[in-house]
């Protein structure tokens, strides 16, 4: 199981493992709710007649624990991408991304963006990719939308065939494939400000933790 866990972290790096693990310990709990709110209306149905009344009382309590329980289920899975979001802001010690705001690639980043024809990529998605962005109205918060899309939800927005060559050199260079994905969000956010013609500069401007 370790040599496992050590594969994806190097894949896709520590904190998106963790947070993979995360949605994966949802989705049980959601199919786990499931599977027993089946089983206690199928009890019910089988009761005789006299005891239907208090089997489904009991039946309507669980169930509104059940979604008591979905409910923090769902606040959960907000938290995860709430989650993915501060990550898009912030890429620790990265290669390929540079940390100073507003942030941008690297020279290396520029280098891999070059060889993996990440312009051409864009253009090829670019209606996908245009929309993400709905009710986003500051640069800021398209900025963060952009990456964090890529973060939480690759394979809506570009080919498969795509992401695989990007997972392989992700590999092959022994870089953590969120990176890459970091790259792409920030690409796609030059991509739309020059389309709208944002200055890349107001990004700072509309950053809740540096306005006054």
């Amino acid at each position: 199981m370790e040599p496992v866990l050590r594969f994806f972290e190097g894949q896709i790096g520590l904190e998106a493992l963790v947070l993979v693990i995360i949605i994966c310990a949802i989705s049980w709990g959601v199919w786990k709710l499931a599977v027993t709110y089946t089983k206690k209306t199928s009890q019910v149905d089988n009761l005789p007649c006299d005891k239907h009344e208090k089997a489904i009382d009991n039946l309507a309590a669980n169930i509104q624990n059940i979604n008591v329980t979905l409910g923090k289920l769902e606040a959960g899975q907000e938290s995860i991408y709430k989650m993915m979001s501060i990550m898009a802001s912030s890429s620790p010690s990265s290669q390929l991304t540079q940390s100073h705001s507003p942030i941008s690639l690297s020279a290396k980043g520029k280098e891999i963006a070059e060889i993996l024809n990440f312009d051409n990529l864009l253009n090829d998605n670019w209606n996908n990719i245009s929309s993400i962005i709905n009710n986003e109205t500051n640069p800021y918060d398209i900025q963060m939308e952009f990456i964090s899309k890529f973060l939480t939800y690759p394979e809506r927005y570009i080919d498969a065939d795509s992401l695989d060559n990007i997972k392989n050199d992700a590999f092959m260079r022994g870089l953590p494939l969120i990176e890459y994905l970091r790259m792409l969000g920030i690409m796609a956010r030059d991509k739309y400000f020059l389309t709208h013609n944002i200055d890349v500069n107001e990004v700072d401007k509309n950053d809740p933790e540096k306005k006054e």
